[in-house]
């Protein structure tokens, strides 16, 4: 399997990898995604699934910020990042 991301969900992620002050939720972060890349049928990155559209969504954060990652797979079944943000809704 390949893991992909659309061109915000990339975006997110760049910008995460340039702020050293996000490390450990980059770190968690990574695991995760490597998680969803050798197994998405793992419970840990299927926490809540949205039928319409239908993507699959898990959290990872540290102490100061929690993010949010939606992911579905696309027709060849890769695991394709659709969104990665903030969870903060306020």
């Amino acid at each position: 399997m390949v893991l992909k991301f659309s061109p915000a969900a990339e975006a997110a992620l760049e910008a995460l990898l340039a702020n050293s002050a996000k490390a450990t939720l980059l770190d968690r972060l990574n695991d995760l995604l490597d998680v969803l890349e050798e197994n998405p049928d793992d419970s840990r990155v299927r926490r809540r699934r949205f039928v319409d559209p239908p993507l699959w969504c898990f959290t990872v954060g540290d102490a100061d910020d929690t993010y949010l990652v939606l992911w579905e797979l696309d027709a060849a079944g890769d695991p394709v990042v659709v969104h990665l943000g903030s969870a903060s809704f306020s």
